[in-house]
């Protein structure tokens, strides 16, 4: 791909994430008020990012989802190869996933918000006590029936 190519293709996606960040974590924050459990605010979440991926043109084909149970709940541990990881997971997994995310990115407007709404777990990795509470967290979304989806890495990495 040519560096044209790839200026256009950067500034797309970054326009497309912006643009839908805004409209649709407004939405979930919305949803929110009239949902306190985040359960619309994740499926905003998951259409999202559905909406990231088609946009981009990024196919996603998933395999083995017939070992995922819309019923019970999982713990998806997966790793974190590119962007795209987070999205084609949360728009095309089955399942109603709570994330646990670096605290960093609870941050960021709009995404950090809805974030928040939709009952993810915000993750402080350099606090061994909060980063406890954290997995203290998780284990009683999994007693409450929601999968957790967690990155071990805790990154992207070229490995």
């Amino acid at each position: 791909m040519n560096s044209l190519a790839s200026i256009y293709h950067t500034v797309k996606f970054w326009l497309i994430i912006v643009f839908l960040s805004i409209a649709l974590g407004t939405l979930s924050l919305l949803a929110w008020v009239v949902d306190p459990g985040g359960g619309r605010s994740r499926g905003i979440a998951s259409l999202w990012s559905r909406l990231i991926c088609r946009l981009n043109g990024v196919p996603v084909k998933i395999s083995g989802l017939e070992n995922l149970s819309p019923d019970q709940a999982h713990i998806i541990v997966a790793n974190h190869q590119s962007y795209f990881d987070i999205f084609a997971l949360s728009g095309y997994l089955p399942v109603d996933i709570v994330w646990m995310a670096k605290s960093a990115l609870f941050q960021i407007p709009f995404v950090g918000w809805a974030m928040r709404a939709a009952g993810y777990i915000s993750v402080e990795r350099e606090d061994k006590k909060k980063a406890y509470q954290a997995f203290m967290e998780a284990i009683e979304k999994i007693k409450a029936g929601f999968s957790v989806v967690i990155f071990p890495e805790g990154t992207r990495s070229e490995d």
